[in-house]
């Protein structure tokens, strides 16, 4: 029997937009891989709308590049561990790095405005 739940989480478009300009800005097109349309449930989006401000949900990767390539490119990203599962096993850097400056570069853009490179 379920006894907990969380609610479908959809990222608001216009602050998506925003946080991926951010990101372009910083780490360059070159590092960012669009995702498509995610099923997922996630608490996150809950305390977004307690605050009354927009969610954005992101992945920064942290799997070995090219496991991860080989995978996507032959179709079979579901072969990939996700962070639940007991074979996620990332990559200590650039992992820790990138997600540390991602946190940064959105919030700055949400708390001050775009970071200039």
């Amino acid at each position: 029997m379920w006894t907990h739940s969380a609610p479908l989480l959809v990222s608001d478009p216009e602050a998506t937009a925003a946080t991926v300009s951010a990101f372009s800005a910083h780490f360059g097109e070159d590092r960012l891989l669009p995702m498509p349309p995610v099923a997922a449930s996630e608490d996150v989006g809950v305390f977004g709308d307690a605050a009354g401000v927009p969610t954005v949900f992101w992945f920064w990767g942290g799997l070995d590049t090219e496991t991860a390539a080989a995978a996507l490119a032959s179709g079979n990203s579901d072969s990939l561990p996700s962070n639940h599962s007991a074979y996620f096993a990332p990559v200590v850097e650039p992992t820790l790095s990138t997600g540390v400056q991602a946190l940064v570069v959105a919030a700055r853009t949400w708390l001050t405005g775009p970071i200039a490179s």
